[in-house]
């Protein structure tokens, strides 16, 4: 190619020292050597090895041709200007298609190492063309983890990877603004089994199209033991229902909506009998099974939208909205004769009471929980002084 560019070069300039003869002309000459730096451009080094030589050729025919001294000047000028600049143009054309060629070059690498990396993530993979979000990639991972090991990539829905179509909008627009969406937690339903994930989002390039890369991770493990810990921390361990913390921002939420709303609901104070007897006498273990069954009794008969919570030791309140005194005497009376039931069926030898106190909370803009508590507990030491104290027979 090289040899041929030469040649090339050489004819143009031995016709242009002819032309000497008869037109005069060198604009023929100019041309060529600015179309051959356009047409081929080359490294520096090998085209002033083809100009070079050619050009002082020229002007070595010029000088014996051109008599005209003026005109000799002026026409050496224009030729050599003319190859400064076919020398120019080759580099920047050079330099230019040099550099697209190793971004080329290196792209693909980039994509061949990509998909390498893909195929073995540990993790399930799934690439989404943004247009019409076709699966274009999907690695072992996120077929197993999906089930799709019956359907083929073209049958795959590339929708799989969004929890639903509002999700879907929020997670495209960010995409657009951000470029990418990190530990977006989900439910996956549709597939298998119920499984908790959190994809990342990232918006890129793959084959000169916008792709969605999304990287899934299981976590269903971890939010089985989130689950648990919450379970833990709001929890009564002995009792099952809900502990003193979360039961009194249930109430601090009763009491806020209730003032919101100007909707009163019941709250009652319950205090298992003699407690501290059975303790002294038969242990703590079975103290603790009475506390467990007296808790168990309640929480089986109260309402779905009511609220049991242990307040203390031997202490429980009751949070139930928009009932009345008619409802408590009914739960109550229900209660105790499961409670009658449950001594005879263990053959205990001490009587399974409770005393309650409620009070129907109408509330104000100076009600605070302290005051609707102490109220419920004065209305239950009041409804305990008037029966038998002693739990046992």
């Amino acid at each position: 190619v090289y040899g041929y560019i030469f040649y090339y070069v050489f004819a143009a300039a031995l016709s242009t020292i002819n032309s000497q003869l008869f037109t005069g002309r060198v604009d023929i000459y100019m041309m060529l050597l600015i179309s051959t730096a356009v047409l081929c451009p080359m490294k520096l080094k090998q085209l002033c090895i083809i100009f070079i030589p050619n050009h002082l050729f020229l002007l070595y025919g010029l000088s014996r041709y051109v008599p005209d001294s003026f005109s000799l000047i002026s026409k050496q000028i224009n030729t050599t200007a003319a190859v400064a600049i076919a020398l120019l143009i080759s580099y920047i054309l050079y330099t230019y298609r040099h550099k697209e060629y190793m971004s080329h070059l290196q792209l693909k690498k980039s994509e061949r190492n990509f998909f390498t990396l893909f195929k073995i993530n540990p993790y399930p993979l799934l690439l989404t063309r943004l247009s019409d979000h076709k699966v274009l990639l999907i690695n072992n991972k996120a077929i197993h983890f999906y089930n799709l090991a019956s359907q083929d990539l073209d049958q795959i829905d590339g929708f799989i990877i969004y929890p639903t179509d509002e999700d879907r909008e929020e997670i495209l627009k960010r995409l657009q603004q951000e470029k990418y969406v990190k530990n977006y937690i989900l439910e996956a339903r549709e597939y298998g089994d119920s499984k908790w994930v959190m994809i990342n989002y990232e918006l890129l390039e793959y084959q000169s199209e916008s792709c969605i890369l999304a990287g899934i991770t299981d976590i269903t493990d971890l939010k089985a033991v989130e689950h648990e810990l919450s379970l833990h921390a709001s929890t009564d361990m002995l009792t099952g229902i809900l502990n003193r913390r979360s039961g009194m921002e249930k109430l601090q939420l009763e009491l806020l909506r209730a003032k919101t709303i100007d909707t009163p609901f019941l709250l009652c104070f319950i205090d298992i009998n003699s407690l501290k007897l059975v303790n002294d006498q038969y242990g703590h273990r079975e103290g603790d099974w009475l506390i467990k069954t007296i808790a168990e009794s309640i929480s089986g008969y109260i309402s779905k939208d009511d609220t049991l919570f242990r307040y203390g030791g031997d202490e429980f309140l009751l949070i139930a909205p928009e009932q009345t005194e008619e409802y408590v005497q009914e739960l109550w009376q229900n209660i105790n004769e499961q409670l009658e039931g449950k001594k005879k069926e263990f053959n205990k030898p001490y009587a399974l009471s409770a005393s309650y106190g409620f009070i129907i909370c109408a509330p104000s803009d100076d009600t605070n929980l302290d005051t609707l508590i102490q109220k419920a507990d004065a209305a239950m030491y009041k409804q305990k002084h008037t029966r038998v104290s002693s739990a046992f027979k």
